[in-house]
């Protein structure tokens, strides 16, 4: 399920833009389907951080607590 929300046009009818996301997401799916996954650098020591770094770094710190993932020797 895919919700969406729009701040504009709010007066226009909602299909065309509906449209425009399905296409975009079926582009998408090709390659998105075709990832596989990797385990992720549970050390976040070895990185460098900014601001826009903290939803992976608590990602990845909640790994860390559940035990999952592992960490990469150095």
């Amino acid at each position: 399920m895919f919700r969406m929300t729009r701040d504009f046009d709010l007066e226009g009818p909602a299909e065309s833009t509906l449209e425009l996301q399905r296409k975009v997401l079926a582009e998408d799916r090709i390659l998105v389907e075709a990832q596989r996954p990797e385990e992720l650098p549970l050390d976040l020591s070895e990185e460098f951080h900014i601001r826009a770094d903290r939803f992976s770094t608590v990602y990845r710190q909640a790994l860390i607590k559940l035990g999952l993932g592992r960490r990469f020797a150095s």
